[in-house]
Order: C-alpha cells, then structure tokens, then sequence
C-alpha cells in the first residue's frame, strides 16, 4: 500500500523496545547510509534489531533467517528484487522505502507499507531515511549526505537544498563531504563482498571528521582504480556509442565506481562493465547525460537469458547474468540501437 513521509513516520514512531526489526538494504554506499540511520533509530527505540545487505544477483531476501523479527524496514532495493520475496511474510508489518523506477512487472504486495519518492524526482534513499528519522538522527545527518552524494544526488536540482542547508548549518563544505564519500565508497570496495565488515567501519565513525582514520582503506583502492584505467584504455570495446569492458579486479566492488568515473568524462556515451562472480556476471550500466535509458537496455540485453534479472535507474542500472551467456549477452547489446531508448 503507498503511504507518504507522515504516515511512514507513524510506522516508526510505534517501534518500541518490544521489537525485533530487521534492516534490509542495498551494498552500496546509499544503502549503507540508509541502514546507518535506521540503525541508529532503532538502537534510540530500545528494540532489538539486525541489519542484512543485499548484493545484486548474490543473494536475495528469502535467504536471511527472519523468522524471529515481527518488523522489516527496507530501503534502496528496486521492485524486482524484493516484489514476492516479502509476500510470504504477512505475520510481519514492513515499510519499504526506495527510489528507483516503479516496474508493472513487479508490483509490491498491498500487505507492504510503501513509500516510493520516485515521482518527487531523484531522492537516494539515505535521503529519505534521514528525513523520516531526523528526530532521533539529527546529529548524524552528515551519513545521509554522503550517502546523497555516493548515489551522485548532488547532480539533480532536488537534492540541491537539502544539501546546501547542511553545508551552511554545519560549515562542512561540499569538498569536505565528497572526499569523505570517495574514503566510505573506498571502505566498501575494500571489504566487498563483506559488506558487514565495511559497515562494522561505518558504525565505529563518531563525526565526518573520524572518516579520514579510513584513508588506509583509500590508497589500496585507489591504486586499484589507476591499473584499471590503463587497463580499460588498452581493452575496452566499441558498439556504436555503447562502451563495453570487462573488469578483472581483486576487488569486487570496484565496478560501479570506476563505470561511474569514467562515464562522467564521456558523457554521450552509454557505458556498460561486466565483473566475474561466484555463479555468473554483475554487469553496471551508465549514462551521463541522462539522454539513454540503461535500465531498459539491460533488460532488453539479459532477456530470455537463464536465471537473469536487471533493473535499477534510467541513468544508471545494473544486471546479472550466468557466465554461459555473457556472449550472448554481448550480441545482443552489439543489436541495440540507442536511439529506440531515448528518455522522453
């Protein structure tokens, strides 16, 4: 059932120390800083509670043992990885909050509180989560800013007060919070795909001034980032304006940031990296200009393929497919015509 911001907030203001509530939410960094905050509400409550992280085509939420919580709060996962993995849960009262695009193809069960910012424009999730908590959040809201501008929200005019009235009431500048993000994104890739390990750091953090005892983190990775951007000169490949590479990194994580940095130099062009997982491809998909749906290109590309899924945002998106079909998968994206996906 879509609710809104008030009678999200009612939800939660009935938590209460006979709780048991269970966080879900996405690996990344909007996703770590949305279970920050309903972490830290939840311990402001008094009720017991354990946070679980998804990652992509890894795992899925029927495979937490949730059996003792009575509360779910989920945040930043897309319809198609959570529509029917909730339903079977009726015992159990659930507020989802999230942004990505609504899809007719998943619909979330009437049983789910939903409140979906989607049609408010470009609101990352830790965004939102801050603003249903900031009673009990107030003096963490910088995790809510960097989790805006890990989700590149900086770059939409939405987020652009929100942001602008943290850096002037706190005297943190726009720098000061984008370096902070760079150091928590690197955590994450560091520990992926151990995201407990990575939020373990997240939690220890008092002030946006203690991310910089995480710099150790920073230049493993961004050493990391280096080889990958030769690598990527040398062996990318070319599908008319579509951009494709292969990643092989000790890194798991790696992927989304580096197709994020390198399509904001090329903008025009619609990037798409493929990374090796345990039991198939993660595969991310950018644009910068905002001109190309990538989400619909993804799933146009991973149709009809086995135990496949895509989805995520018109600007960016990610998918997985088994290694079986990766060629395939690279025939059919040499086949798309960018024009066929403009976004009206």
């Amino acid at each position: 059932m879509k609710v809104n911001y008030q009678q999200a907030r009612e939800f939660l203001e009935r938590i209460n120390n006979k709780d048991n509530v269970a966080i879900i939410t996405h690996n990344d960094m909007d996703g770590l800083c949305s279970g920050m905050l309903f972490r830290n509400f939840c311990i402001q409550k008094g009720c017991k509670f354990s946070v679980f992280f998804l990652n992509y085509g890894v795992n899925k939420i029927s495979d937490f043992d949730l059996g003792k919580f009575n509360k779910i709060l989920v945040s930043d996962l897309s319809p198609g990885l959570i529509s029917g993995e909730l339903d079977s849960m009726s015992d159990k009262k659930i507020l989802y909050v999230d942004h990505h695009q609504e899809d007719t193809n998943f619909p979330i069960s009437e049983d789910i509180l939903e409140l979906r910012t989607t049609s408010e424009g470009y609101i990352p999730s830790s965004r939102t989560c801050f603003e249903l908590t900031g009673k009990e959040n107030k003096d963490i809201q910088w995790i809510s800013v960097v989790g805006v501008l890990g989700d590149m929200g900086h770059l939409y005019e939405i987020n652009k007060e929100f942001l602008e009235k943290f850096y002037k009431d706190s005297g943190k500048s726009f720098e000061i919070c984008l370096d902070a993000t760079k150091k928590l994104n690197s955590v994450i890739i560091y520990f992926s795909p151990k995201t407990e390990e990575a939020f373990e750091k997240f939690i220890e953090l008092k002030s946006i001034e203690d991310v910089s005892q995480l710099s150790e983190y920073s230049k493993e990775v961004a050493e990391e980032f280096m080889r990958l951007g030769s690598d990527f000169a040398r062996n990318h490949r070319v599908f008319g304006k579509i951009i494709y590479f292969e990643i092989e990194s000790k890194f798991t994580g790696i992927k989304s940031a580096l197709v994020t940095s390198l399509c904001s130099e090329r903008s025009e062009n619609v990037f798409v990296f493929v990374s090796s997982k345990d039991n198939g491809n993660g595969i991310s998909a950018r644009n910068a200009s905002k001109k190309y749906d990538v989400s619909r290109i993804l799933k146009k590309c991973a149709e009809g393929l086995k135990n496949s899924s895509a989805g995520g945002h018109k600007s960016a998106a990610g998918a997985f497919i088994m290694k079986e079909d990766l060629d395939k998968f690279k025939e059919n994206l040499a086949k798309i015509k960018l024009e066929e996906y403009k976004i009206k």
